[in-house]
């Protein structure tokens, strides 16, 4: 299933055992959001929720 989060993403950088920097990221999720989600959103939004 499909999925969307929403946060504060970090990018960052690391070192391997050989020396080698290597990029990476941070999230912090403050959302997670599935597509049944999102119908019931546009649903509300459209006025048809109740």
């Amino acid at each position: 299933m499909a999925v969307t989060l929403a946060g504060e993403l970090t990018p960052k950088v690391w070192t391997d055992k050989d020396g080698n920097a290597r990029p990476s990221a941070d999230m912090k999720a403050h959302a997670v959001l599935t597509p049944y989600h999102v119908q019931r959103r546009r649903q509300m939004m459209a006025g048809e929720g109740s």
